[in-house]
């Protein structure tokens, strides 16, 4: 599978990958490291219209939090709550396989009229970087 980033020329993706480490680093928080870096790369041609940001957290009520950016939107924080991992959501999401595998996934829009729910993780992933 051919990676978004192939086409970017080499220059581009220093400059991408300096502002990571140098810059991206300070960041506030992580909402705002996922949505500067969406917009470098869509300013760089990366077809992305929605990317998240999973931390697990040290929380006796949450297990974790998720920044959702989505193009034109603004940041979206979502809580989930210990237990989540024994539902069938769960089980069945690219967060589950990337866990349990620890392996990047890169995942293609699904064909219109397929239901999410038919969609399984189990398909082979592959790295995007």
């Amino acid at each position: 599978m051919k990676n978004a980033l192939d086409s970017v020329p080499a220059g581009r993706k220093t400059e991408l990958f300096g502002w990571l480490t140098e810059e991206g680093r300070f960041a506030p928080d992580i909402g705002r490291l996922l949505e500067v870096l969406c917009e470098k790369l869509t300013a760089l041609g990366v077809p992305i219209a929605r990317a998240t940001a999973h931390v697990r957290t040290l929380h006796p009520e949450f297990r974790g939090a998720t920044r959702i950016w989505r193009r034109g939107e603004s940041i979206e924080i979502r809580t989930t709550r210990h237990g989540i991992e024994f539902t069938s959501d769960y089980q069945n999401s690219p967060i589950q396989y990337i866990i349990e595998t620890g392996q990047w996934l890169s995942l293609a829009k699904p064909p219109t009229g397929t239901s999410r729910s038919s969609q399984r993780c189990g398909r082979k992933a592959s790295r995007i970087m």
